[in-house]
């Protein structure tokens, strides 16, 4: 099929705008899951949780159909597309709610503590000092007293977005690129990007006060970690 994307059979329909596909919508990966079996397993807690970069919420549906309360943010205006979810799914929309607005200013919004930080396909869209502000800032979002992780992907400098990438040779503090034209249609991405290697992921997340507890990629090349505090 022509509108395949990728190795996972993605289809590029229910593209964001320039920032990529909305695969959460489409599936559930293996961070997704890991995510959901903990929620699971820890489902006597009323568990609370933050979805930075939600898209149209695949993910934020998911968790709130297992009685999380999830705050799910994103600087696109898609509330109305998560609430259609939960009214097909059946899931109440009370245990949601969005916040459109810029991640870079997590800080100003945020009036909880949450007991998992989730964010997938969505921190190469900042600059490298951005995404250090982020990560320190919500790291202090995090619940003491609780086994708290972050949930993190990030989009690889080794994998087929890489391909005619101008940054791929910058360092990872400069590096904040488009991508090449043929790519960045390929995947709707149409904004600067830092792409990540394993290795500068993990020495983000130590820098930023996180312990690293599992980081790898996937077969496409994204960068997917799970860190404690």
């Amino acid at each position: 099929m022509s509108d395949v994307i990728n190795i996972y059979n993605d289809l590029s329909t229910g593209h964001l705008d320039g920032f990529g596909i909305d695969i959460s919508t489409q599936r559930a990966d293996d961070l997704d899951n890991k995510l959901l079996e903990l929620i699971k397993e820890n489902e006597d807690n009323a568990l609370n949780i933050l979805d930075l970069g939600c898209g149209k919420g695949g993910q934020t549906v998911r968790m709130a159909a297992l009685g999380c309360e999830v705050t799910a943010v994103d600087v696109q205006d898609l509330g109305a597309d998560i609430y259609e979810a939960c009214e097909r799914l059946s899931v109440p929309k009370n245990r949601i709610t969005f916040i459109g607005h810029d991640i870079r200013n997590t800080g100003t919004y945020l009036k909880s503590h949450y007991n998992y930080i989730y964010s997938q396909r969505t921190l190469h869209y900042l600059c490298y000092d951005d995404a250090v502000v982020l990560l320190n800032t919500v790291r202090e979002y995090l619940v003491n007293g609780f086994p708290s992780k972050l949930f993190l992907s990030v989009s690889g400098l080794h994998s087929e977005l890489g391909n005619g990438y101008t940054g791929k040779n910058i360092n990872i503090a400069s590096r904040f690129c488009p991508l090449s034209d043929e790519i960045g249609e390929k995947h709707k991405i149409h904004l600067p990007v830092c792409l990540y290697t394993l290795e500068e992921l993990a020495a983000l997340l130590t820098a930023c006060g996180y312990k690293v507890e599992k980081i790898y990629a996937s077969p496409f090349g994204n960068i997917k970690a799970i860190a404690g505090v």
